[in-house]
Order: C-alpha cells, then sequence, then structure tokens
C-alpha cells in the first residue's frame, strides 16, 4: 500500500521527452545556466501540458518552491506530483541537491546532472551517501536520475521504485541510455 495515487508520466516517457527538448535549446559549449533553463523550460511545457501547476512559472510571477522544479497536482491541493533538482558541478554539489528530494513527499523524483563520464560513481554515492542514510522513505516513491554526459553526448538515466516505507531496503535501478543529438551533431557544433 502507499499513499500515492499514481506517478504523474513513466519514467522512459519523462527522459524521452527530457532529453528530446533539452537537445533542441542546448549546443555542447552552452553554459551550466543555460542547460538549467532548458531543464527548467521543458519540464515546465511538459507539465503544463499533462495539466499540472507548474512552479517555477516567470510568466505567472512564481518563484521556486524549496526545489528547482515541481509540479503540483493542481492549484487547489498541495501535492506534489514530481519534484526536481539539476545540478551541473562537482559530485558533492549534485550529491548535496540530491538531498533536498529525499524530504519531499512526492511520487516522482528527479535529479539532473551533468558529468564528465559515465561511471556510476554519482549514482552510487547519491545511493551510499544519502538513500542508505536516510530512514524515512515512503513505498511507491520513483527516484530518477538523469545523468547528462558532455564528452559522449549521451544520457543514462537511470529509475528505481520504493517498496517499502523506513530505511531504504534493496535496490533495483533500471537503466536506459539516450543521445543528446543525433549522431555527429554534438562534436560538430
Amino acid at each position: 500500500m502507499t499513499i500515492f495515487e499514481s506517478r504523474p508520466i513513466d519514467w522512459r516517457v519523462l527522459a524521452h521527452e527530457l532529453v528530446t527538448g533539452v537537445s533542441l535549446q542546448v549546443r555542447p559549449e552552452s553554459s551550466n545556466r543555460v542547460w538549467t533553463e532548458a531543464v527548467k523550460s521543458v519540464l515546465q511545457t511538459l507539465g503544463k501540458s499533462k495539466q499540472f501547476y507548474v512552479v517555477p512559472d516567470r510568466q505567472q510571477g512564481e518563484g521556486e518552491f524549496l526545489l528547482d522544479l515541481v509540479w503540483w497536482k493542481n492549484t487547489d491541493l498541495n501535492d506534489l506530483v514530481l519534484a526536481v533538482e539539476s545540478e551541473w558541478g562537482g559530485p558533492g554539489q549534485i550529491w548535496h541537491d540530491f538531498g533536498k528530494l529525499l524530504v519531499v513527499k512526492s511520487p516522482l523524483k528527479l535529479m539532473v546532472y551533468g558529468t564528465i563520464k559515465h561511471d556510476n560513481a554519482i549514482r552510487q554515492g547519491i545511493e551510499e551517501k544519502y538513500m542508505r542514510k536516510f530512514t524515512h522513505h515512503l513505498s511507491g516513491e520513483q527516484y530518477v536520475l538523469a545523468e547528462f554526459d558532455s564528452p559522449t553526448y549521451e544520457v543514462d538515466v537511470y529509475a528505481t521504485l520504493l517498496k517499502n516505507d523506513g530505511p531504504l531496503g534493496e535496490l533495483t535501478w533500471e537503466s536506459l541510455r539516450l543521445p543528446i543529438w543525433p549522431r555527429g551533431i554534438g562534436a560538430s557544433a
């Protein structure tokens, strides 16, 4: 039994929409700020298309609410359906920002970050340094990690669905790899 009705979007669909949308807004040489704004823009558009109340929303004068971006079920309910953090700094900064996702009640939690090599170190750090030390997990929470790798122009996406309340039990990560740009575009841009 879980307190969450359902997740607002399948994690694979979310990953495809995110990567496709970001790829249209950034180039390999884009600054971290441009990457962050692209992530927020794509998720804001996607959330609104699904009839969620999205924050931040500069057009509506809404600033951030604790996290980089959230989807609320609607304007009348205080239920989050997606919580997002993004960080393009080093592992310590990524892990720190991920820690914010632990304490928020939401059925879907997305961490977007950049790396210079796919080696599972960031994901393992998230799991060992934060998820395993946190004891208030909720059954039904799904964590999605989107790791944008600059040298390969690929995104590794990992997802795990928690099955129990309390301390973290065994984790099973599903994964997929998506290109940021079709072959050749990122390298020549």
